[in-house]
């Protein structure tokens, strides 16, 4: 189990650089960058279950955003 919750501290890191690279390049809304922060601080913890929800709710929530986000700048350049 110490290994399975030791590859949460990746996956905490990843979404915690992940949200700030889209803080600081303005590419995501200031409020879900900051909540994607949160998020990635509590995934650190991930030797509870809980927080296995709340990085899976954040990759949910990013995926769509980059699709929905892809989908208007193809209608733009088109």
């Amino acid at each position: 189990w110490l290994l399975h919750a030791s590859g949460g501290v990746g996956l905490g890191a990843m979404i915690i650089a992940a949200s700030l690279a889209g803080l600081r390049a303005r590419a995501v809304p200031g409020w879900a960058g900051w909540l994607g922060v949160v998020a990635g601080i509590i995934s650190l913890a991930l030797i509870v279950f809980f927080p296995w929800f709340v990085a899976a709710i954040w990759i949910l929530v990013v995926s769509i955003g980059m699709f929905v986000r892809g989908s208007r700048e193809d209608a733009v350049v088109a």
